[in-house]
């Protein structure tokens, strides 16, 4: 069966019934992505091979948390279902619009509703999910730096290692670093709920001018670790961040924000390779 016979099957058992073949998206740079027409609107079926359904799984536990806040907009959750070979997620299809169209101050405001509403009193998340199709630790913790620590660059950096992409000179470096944590970010930040992988991609405006996120490696965490991944990989408009800035209370968190940001590099230097070591050395160095 292939990725789009698995969507279709899918939706079949979802809906009962399907009108058009599915048509594949872009964008589906981990999964294939497919839009499927039923007698009730639209779906959007992301299709993994068997072995990855912990993907999808973490996936969709984010998706609901975020849900839950009532805050920033997500699509509404179908379902999964598994087949011999492959699983399929199916959500909600929302319409999308130009992004120079999008209201980027409500959704600012959005995503600071969500990182106060609260929700939990540790560091972590009910399970473990991914960044990418990194594995991504989330033992609870009460100690932020223990946990950036030992679940979130320690982890990164052992890969980054074993793979042979760092040397043991820029390892002891970035372990260095790492000892020093607690000068660069707080034991004991307001817990919020992070999306987690919150890059322009994953970020999408709709017909309606609102905004919509998608693929979350949630957790709970510093606030401020969204906006360090915003800022990266294209960023979002100044508008967007000043209106998120403006309920906080914080204002030197420059080197916060570049720990944040050092986990995203290190993780990119493990999915993609070495092109990325020259980021993770020099926001190394912007810290020592």
């Amino acid at each position: 069966m292939s990725a789009a016979d698995a969507a279709r099957w899918a939706a079949v058992r979802m809906f009962g019934e399907v009108e058009d073949p599915p048509v594949l998206l872009q964008g589906g740079c981990i999964h294939d992505v497919f839009r499927v027409r039923t007698g009730s609107g639209s779906a959007v079926m992301k299709v993994a091979a068997i072995d990855a359904r912990a993907v999808l799984e973490g996936e969709m536990a984010g998706l609901d948390a975020i849900a839950a806040t009532g805050t920033v907009r997500v699509p509404r959750l179908l379902g999964l279902e598994e087949g011999e070979r492959h699983v399929v997620f199916g959500m909600e299809w929302l319409e999308p619009g130009a992004h120079a169209s999008a209201d980027w101050v409500r959704f600012g405001e959005q995503l600071a509703s969500m990182h106060a509403a609260g929700g939990h009193s540790r560091y972590g998340f009910e399970n473990d999910n991914h960044i990418g199709l990194t594995d991504q630790r989330n033992d609870w913790s009460d100690d932020w730096v223990e946990f950036t620590a030992t679940c979130r660059l320690s982890p990164q950096l052992a890969m980054a290692r074993d793979s042979g992409h760092m040397g043991a000179a820029e390892v002891d470096r970035i372990e260095r670093l790492i000892h020093r944590l607690d000068r660069f970010i707080p034991r004991d930040p307001e817990v919020s709920l992070l999306h987690g992988d919150l890059w322009s991609g994953n970020a999408m405006a709709l017909e309606d001018g609102t905004v919509a996120v998608l693929d979350p490696a949630c957790s709970y965490g510093d606030a401020w670790c969204d906006l360090a991944m915003m800022r990266m990989f294209g960023g979002f408009p100044p508008a967007c961040e000043s209106a998120w800035r403006a309920q906080r209370s914080e204002t030197d968190t420059s080197a916060r924000l570049a720990v944040y940001q050092l986990y995203h590099q290190l993780n990119h230097l493990n999915l993609f390779g070495s092109g990325y070591l020259g980021g993770v050395l020099e926001t190394a160095a912007g810290l020592e």
